[in-house]
Parts: C-alpha cells; structure tokens; sequence
C-alpha cells in the first residue's frame, strides 16, 4: 500500500468513526492534514517569568505524522508496516531574562483516530540548566535539575490519565463544540518548566462562540480559536496579564525551508 492509499484507507476509517462513536471529525480527521504540509502558527505577547511579564515568543507547529506502533517514534508507513497516525504539536517558547533566555520546547503527539494523548516529550533549558519530561505508555519520567529533584518516574494508574497542559490546545481544538455547558477535567498543572512537577488538580472548561475559558487554581485563561474546521488558535490571555497574539499563519513544508533567504516566510 502506497502512503497515498494508506492516507486515503484512513480517511474513510476516520469519516465511520465519526459517525459511529462520535469523535469529533472538523478537526483530527480534516482532510487538509493530508496535504503533506504543516499548520506554522506564529505568536507574540508578554509571559510572567520571576514575576514579571516580559516580551515572549511562541512558535505552534501542526503536523500530521505516523508512528511505530511499538516504539512510539516517527515511522513511514508501507506494506506490511504496523502504523499509527497521530497529530503532533510542537509549541517552542522563548523568554528573555535579563542576561539569559529560556529556551522551551513541548512536543505532544495525539492519536488521530481517538483524539487520546500517545506521547508527550518537554524540555526547558537556560544558562543555568536543562530539565525535561517524557510521557508515554501510561509513564512519566521527569529530570529535575533543581532542588536536589534528579530523576523521579511516575505511573499512572489505568484510567486515571489527567489531561495535561502542554496537550490543551489540540485537546480543545478537537472538543470545542462539545463545551458550551462546561466540563470538569483533571488537569496536570504545566510540566513545560524550568523546575517541573507532576501534580493534578481540578480544572473547568466552558466554551462560548469560539472562546474557551479554562479554570483551575487561582489561574483562569481564555483561548480564541478561529471559525473554520481546523479551529486554529487566533490569541491567549489569562488573569495574570500574560498573553499572546497569532502574528502569522501558513501551510509549510518546513522541513524543506532550510537554505538562507527562507526564514524571510516567517515574516510579517
């Protein structure tokens, strides 16, 4: 089976799902997915960080992939091959402080057919360290640099995943339509972090038109999303005064965009 027929087989799986489990299909299932291209959302704001809010960076970017059903890592499919399709959202954050940057990077990876979360990769690196988190097959492991923390694993019981931060904005992208009267999750406080935690508390969703406001702690945050099938992300701000606004969107082949004059895309 060629990747186009593979893409194509998929594509009809996907539409019965649809209809017959009620997975939302605008989103996870667009067609535009597989065009061999990805969504390249590019954002500008103010981030808190040691309790001020400073000029902040963030780059969003959407692709559909394939995994090795076994090791979880990047495959291409092909007769014979056991693969699973998946959407991978890359989120990169960069935060100057004074003489030093922070350097951030979420990778999270969805499972196309279900919306579930298959894997999380994060990793947070400054002048004074480097820390990172890795989820996958019901384990998190995460290494702490700070506070004599090191390594720590941790298991999550069957049933009891939470929906974590870094995995949100897909995670919302795909149940918009279903949050007009609100929901109550178990939300993983962000682990995409200098000193990361792995700590669950409660949380709410409430969606109105094409905004969702998320609760949970002391924190409340409002995600504007764009009014079309893919429901992009359009802006963030939350109660803190941190925000974010969508500077440019494209379909890119980025991984083809590496020769010198490319970078003039990413422009305004």
């Amino acid at each position: 089976m060629t990747r186009t027929h593979f893409a194509a087989a998929f594509l009809l799986l996907a539409a019965s799902l649809s209809v017959s489990a009620g997975v939302p299909s605008t989103w996870l299932f667009n067609a535009k997915w597989d065009e061999g291209l990805a969504e390249v959302a590019l954002y500008e704001g103010q981030l808190l960080k040691y309790g001020i809010l400073r000029d902040a960076s963030v780059d969003l970017i959407t692709v559909r992939e394939y995994f090795d059903q076994e090791r979880l890592v990047k495959t291409e499919p092909a007769q014979g091959k056991s693969v699973m399709p998946v959407m991978k959202q890359n989120l990169t954050r960069r935060i100057q402080t004074g003489v030093y940057e922070y350097v951030q990077m979420a990778s999270t990876f969805n499972h196309r057919g279900t919306g579930g979360l298959v894997k999380m990769s994060l990793v947070s690196s400054e002048w004074c360290g480097n820390s990172h988190v890795l989820f996958q097959k019901g384990r998190i492991r995460i290494s702490n640099y700070m506070d004599d923390r090191g390594t720590t694993d941790i298991i999550i019981t069957d049933g009891k995943q939470p929906i974590f931060y870094e995995e949100l904005i897909p995670y919302l992208r795909q149940n918009l339509a279903d949050l007009t009267e609100g929901r109550s999750i178990q939300l993983a406080i962000p682990l995409l972090s200098n000193n990361p935690e792995y700590r669950v508390v409660d949380g709410h969703l409430r969606a109105r038109d094409l905004l969702v406001t998320v609760a949970y702690g002391d924190t409340t945050e409002t995600y504007e999303f764009a009014d079309d099938e893919l429901r992009s992300l359009l802006s963030f701000h939350n109660n803190k005064g941190e925000y974010l606004k969508r500077r440019k969107y494209i379909f890119l082949d980025y991984w083809n965009r590496n020769r010198p004059g490319d970078e003039d895309l990413l422009r305004k």
